[in-house]
């Protein structure tokens, strides 16, 4: 706690709030935030957390300062990313991912809930997903179960058995 009773942790997101007002106010043009945009106006500016907005954006800026002949971020990418977050967002004990961007410009999300459960999925811009992912088995949890593959996002939230991975509790209907 500083002098006026504000926790560091509070300072912290009001200072990445003031940022990103600052960026989505500005006139720099940027590919994650005209797809929040129009995210924005079909979902409403509630279903998407400022977090990720914030380490999206970031990602962007960083792509462009090492790439700046390649607008690096897919944006088929980023839209499966929102669409598939927007989806996640129905689970009861549903926890963002930490987000980076792969060399080829593709969002990839990753979950490490505990030390032995791990879920990545790497958002193509084409709709297809590839995914890795281990966690304890349940006869012989000292045996991991570890999986991999590439789906369509449709078929993976489908078939997938993520939520069970991540420890969520059930799968909504």
């Amino acid at each position: 706690m500083d002098s006026l009773g504000e926790s560091k942790e509070s300072k912290d997101i009001v200072n990445a709030r003031r940022d990103l007002f600052s960026v989505l106010e500005s006139n720099k043009q940027s590919i994650v935030l005209e797809v929040l945009k129009e995210f924005w106006d079909s979902a409403g500016k509630e279903t998407f957390p400022k977090e990720l907005i914030v380490r999206l954006t970031y990602l962007e800026e960083v792509s462009e300062e090492e790439y700046p002949e390649q607008g690096l971020i897919s944006e088929g990418s980023l839209r499966f990313f929102l669409h598939f977050i927007q989806w996640l967002t129905r689970f009861p004990t549903f926890d963002y991912p930490d987000v980076v961007l792969t060399p080829e410009g593709n969002i990839s999300a990753i979950w490490k809930p505990a030390k032995n459960r791990y879920f990545d999925l790497e958002f193509l811009k084409d709709g297809v997903v590839r995914f890795v992912g281990s966690y304890p088995g349940t006869k012989v949890p000292s045996k991991m179960i570890r999986f991999s593959g590439r789906a369509t996002i449709d078929n993976l939230l489908e078939a997938s058995r993520f939520p069970h991975i991540l420890g969520w509790d059930r799968i909504p209907s």
